[in-house]
């Protein structure tokens, strides 16, 4: 065993403790809020289709095929088309068509009954997980967001040329590879923490994600047998998707329908008790303008942000001692961030260092 690992748990397992103790010590209710993409797993479509096509076709070819997932995302995680139709516009957009000879089992690929998809979009029972009623309610005062491609019948008339058993068969192909990627991961350090805090009983737990109701069910009932929807299951009004609410972030009712569901559960939390975990600063700035506490997270750049970095400022949330105020307005904030993640991997150093020994953590 590598013993920097050892003491890197070591350090996690004291933080993780603290957390623990002060939420014995308090008489507050706090609520943690997760980004699911960037926080509690990887992206979905980029990742996958990374790990599907790069270095296998022309730069110029993948890049359009990465911009017209792009922009079906735009309407896919508002819920306003579905996954085969999401498929349909990469496809098409992207002219993806054009280099399927590269995806080496394509050519043999075959469902049992297959199609994934039935005839009007919707994923077939095999693949399609039954959600909590609960989560899938969406706000009656929610409006739709303008849609940013057009899906007039033109446009769609390039669905039923010559190709389209191929283009078919390229939908089916896409929609089981993604599940099937292991690229596709959900974050286990992220997940204990949110584990331990679930089960305190001052701390609550939810979710902020601009997601589809595909992808949405997929991370959190399929994915590693459903560990993500049962770790946040006490209380489903707080998992909040962007394709149920019509909102995505950065925009302010998403955020606003969130805060409503936290405050039907606790009716006189104050903002500053809500902490918002999120990889992107644009999603930030919008929580900490409604008072709520932020906190600037990536799982995918592990040397700048540490799983220590995380759980040290949920422990800082959760004393009530702010960090230092950041405006949010430009990049050089970032860096203050980052600061903040290397001093925090000095303190990491400095306990392995002194090699104490510690109990190991409870692995998710």
């Amino acid at each position: 065993m590598n013993p920097n690992n050892t003491n890197t748990e070591q350090f996690r397992e004291q933080l993780l403790q603290e957390i623990k103790q002060k939420d014995a010590e308090i008489n507050q209710q706090y609520v943690v809020i997760f980004d699911v993409g960037g926080v509690l797993a990887t992206d979905v479509h980029n990742v996958f289709i990374e790990d599907l096509l790069f270095g296998k076709i022309p730069n110029n070819d993948f890049l359009n095929i990465l911009q017209a997932a792009d922009i079906a995302w735009t309407m896919f995680e508002l819920g306003t088309i579905t996954e085969k139709q999401f498929w349909e516009i990469t496809i098409d957009k992207g002219n993806m068509l054009k280099v399927i000879d590269k995806l080496n089992d394509f050519k043999d690929f075959t469902m049992n009954d297959g199609k994934i998809f039935t005839e009007n979009g919707d994923l077939k029972r095999d693949f399609k997980t039954e959600v909590n009623p609960i989560i899938t309610e969406i706000d009656k005062d929610a409006k739709n967001k303008n849609i940013l491609i057009d899906l007039s019948p033109q446009e769609t008339s390039k669905y039923k040329q010559e190709d389209k058993e191929l283009k078919d068969k390229l939908i089916d192909y896409l929609a089981y590879k993604l599940r099937k990627c292991d690229k596709i991961k959900l974050h286990k350090p992220t997940l204990q923490l949110a584990q331990i805090l679930s089960e305190l009983p001052n701390v609550a737990i939810g979710i902020l994600s601009n997601h589809s109701v595909e992808w949405a069910n997929f991370l959190l009932y399929e994915k590693d047998n459903g560990i993500v929807g049962k770790i946040f299951s006490k209380y489903p009004k707080l998992i909040t998707f962007s394709c149920f609410v019509k909102y995505a972030k950065p925009h302010e009712p998403f955020y606003l329908h969130l805060i409503k569901n936290i405050q039907s559960e606790f009716p006189n939390i104050e903002m500053s008790r809500i902490c918002f975990v999120d990889d992107k600063l644009k999603n930030l700035r919008t929580a900490r303008r409604l008072g709520l506490h932020t906190i600037l997270y990536n799982n995918g750049k592990e040397d700048e942000f540490p799983i220590t970095y995380l759980e040290k400022n949920v422990l800082t949330f959760m004393k009530g001692i702010l960090l230092e105020d950041c405006s949010m307005e430009d990049e050089e904030e970032e860096g203050v961030v980052l600061n903040k993640a290397a001093a925090v991997s000095n303190e990491q150093q400095q306990t392995n260092n002194n090699g104490e020994q510690q109990q190991a953590p409870i692995a998710v």
